[in-house]
């Protein structure tokens, strides 16, 4: 199975798996500390794009808890 339109093959699809994989884990242990939680981070990077994540969890770690 290939991407025609894209010239993409089975190893560039499973690389490119393993680098978005790798990112959203990322993202989760930099949440981990912020009312989202790692789970929250996750899931976050997930349903919006890993960098939307990203802003929004610096966002909240710039808030100091009160």
């Amino acid at each position: 199975m290939t991407l025609a339109f894209l010239n993409i093959g089975p190893i560039e699809i499973v690389i490119i798996l393993v680098i978005a994989l790798s990112v959203i884990i990322a993202i989760g242990n930099y949440g981990k500390h912020t009312a989202l939680g790692y789970s929250g981070s996750v899931l976050l990077a997930v349903l919006a794009t890993p960098l939307t994540a990203f802003i929004v969890i610096s966002i909240l770690r710039l808030r100091k808890p009160a």
